[in-house]
């Protein structure tokens, strides 16, 4: 990214200070209610919104005063329920969501950091349980009833046909039956960190990424006869592999080998030094054989770089000949493709503006994504096709709009605004004729608003921007109370956090940190 980029990603929130007062005094001078920092954070939070492959159902993690649970919804109603019942504020992250292809189950980690055996990346226990806590993977039914531990570890990723599901425990992978109770088991012990593990769509093949230190391969699991082929392995770093829909071949993403530490981001340049990062390529790889070619290769510059914050969505396969993956060309974070055939890159998404941090969505030839185009203090949805051309703006206004989900019926996504903290929503679609506009989303029904959030008394900021010294822009947010209007000068709380990847909003942010930081300013 650009330094001017980050620049102007970068937000500051100021918080304009009033004379304390009593609650007392606060009801005699406004004839309301006063409220507590607990009455703001009473609202609940939404995240990792993730539909089932037929569009019909969704689940998202839901986050109530310190209880995380799973919460679902189905067509053609959209009725938000509670799918777990996790009623301690016990400090157990919910992460990795994940439907079965035919969505009767769901699977989840409870627990967060990676369950390794050092003190920083045990997982949290902030009610000193003696027993401690311990990351793991867990299923429940769709429909409902108890969820099962699977086993410890994390990042689960069932099988085409349901009947299985791999994870992730200390470097390792294991294997368990899904619908049934069954032991698990290791199925790959390879020198190194095996991680992102991805099933071919046929449920035979194990495509995984084997992490040496300075390099890594793409290994491909043939699950019935135990044997793993190697994609054109190298001292290079590859990551990323994707499948294509013919189970035949195998798209990665590869970067220069070096004494990098274990994980997807290069060692920090020593103080001072500003060297250009390394380019990137896109390899497509026939599995049957291990050989691969090379379908793209990024520029090299300060920004041919591969994204640190794409993950999963860094590297997509689109239908069966085009590749659609994250990049910072022209200095602001965004997608391209490129066809399997090689030639030129698209561009997909302007620049100037940035799509949010993942997550994307493909559906048929489309990608539907959030951004701040056109509204820099916000976020949007916007839609676009693989192969290029103008994106369509989904959402706009005064809202903040993330995560679209293609289901039946429209989109389902997260939202807020200014005053209303993030709900789960549905973008119906807009009528086939007649040349009428989409609706508006709609919040679902079921999900909990609780009574004592002040939701009239919340102050909306104004949007003020500022020049630095050397001319960029910068992004702030003024909260002030209706008594300074009028008043030229007043004390100030400034509360500065953040940047490129992190930016405050005009309304509750979509990041769990940055919901909070908003209710506290």
């Amino acid at each position: 990214m650009t330094r001017r980029a980050a620049a102007v990603t970068l937000c500051a929130l100021v918080l304009a200070a009033v004379s304390p007062r009593l609650p007392a005094q606060q009801r005699e001078e406004t004839g309301q209610e006063s409220f507590t920092m607990a009455d703001l954070l009473a609202a609940p939070m939404p995240s990792a919104l993730v539909a089932a492959p037929d569009g019909l159902r969704i689940a998202w993690i839901g986050y109530e005063e310190g209880r995380r649970n799973v919460w679902v919804a189905q067509a053609p109603a959209w009725a938000a329920r509670r799918l777990t019942r996790y009623a301690a504020d016990d400090g157990q992250e919910l992460t990795d969501l994940r439907f079965t292809e035919d969505g009767a189950w769901l699977l989840f980690t409870r627990g967060g950091n990676s369950g390794g055996n050092s003190e920083r990346t045990r997982p949290a226990n902030p009610t000193s349980d003696p027993r401690g806590q311990q990351q793991a993977v867990w299923v429940v039914p769709f429909r409902g009833g108890v969820a099962r531990r699977l086993g410890a570890g994390r990042g689960p990723e069932p099988s085409p046909a349901g009947d299985r599901v791999v994870w992730l425990f200390n470097d390792t992978l294991y294997v368990a039956p899904l619908r049934i109770a069954g032991a698990p088991r290791p199925l790959i012990r390879l020198r190194g960190q095996t991680a992102v593990p991805q099933w071919s769509p046929d449920g035979t093949q194990l495509a995984f990424v084997s992490r040496r230190g300075d390099h890594a391969f793409i290994g491909v699991l043939d699950v019935a006869r135990t044997t793993v082929r190697w994609m054109a392995p190298s001292t290079r770093r590859d990551d990323l592999p994707r499948w294509a829909l013919d189970g035949e071949r195998l798209a990665f993403i590869r970067r220069p080998g070096g004494l990098y530490p274990q994980g997807p981001q290069p060692p920090r340049a020593p103080s001072g030094a500003n060297p250009p990062p390394p380019p990137f390529t896109i390899m497509v790889a026939t599995v049957a054989t291990g050989e691969a070619q090379v379908v793209y290769r990024s520029p090299s510059g300060p920004n041919g770089n591969f994204p640190g914050t794409a993950n999963a969505w860094g590297l997509m396969w689109v239908g069966g000949d085009r590749l659609v993956f994250a990049n910072e060309q022209g200095g602001w974070l965004g997608l391209s493709s490129v066809s399997v055939g090689g030639g030129d890159a698209v561009r997909l998404t302007p620049t100037g503006c940035e799509i949010h941090d993942g997550p994307v969505a493909v559906s048929g030839d489309s990608i539907y994504y959030g951004a701040n185009c056109g509204d820099s203090d916000r976020r949007h949805l916007f839609r676009v096709a693989a192969t290029g051309g103008a994106p369509d703006q989904l959402t706009s206004g005064a809202g903040i709009e993330w995560t679209p989900r293609p289901v039946d019926g429209g989109i389902a996504l997260l939202r807020s605004d200014a005053v209303r903290p993030a709900a789960p929503a549905l973008l119906p679609a807009a009528p086939d004729s007649g040349g009428g506009s989409a609706p508006p989303p709609r919040d679902l029904d079921g999900w909990p608003r609780p009574t004592r959030f002040p939701i009239e008394q919340i102050v909306e900021p104004t949007q003020v921007v500022v020049r630095a010294a050397d001319s960029t822009p910068i992004h702030l947010q003024v909260f002030a109370p209706e008594s300074a209007a009028g008043t030229p000068r007043r004390p100030a709380v400034m509360f500065f956090h953040g940047g490129p990847s992190r930016q405050m909003l005009l309304g509750w942010n979509y990041g769990g940190y940055y919901h909070n930081a908003y209710a506290f300013n």
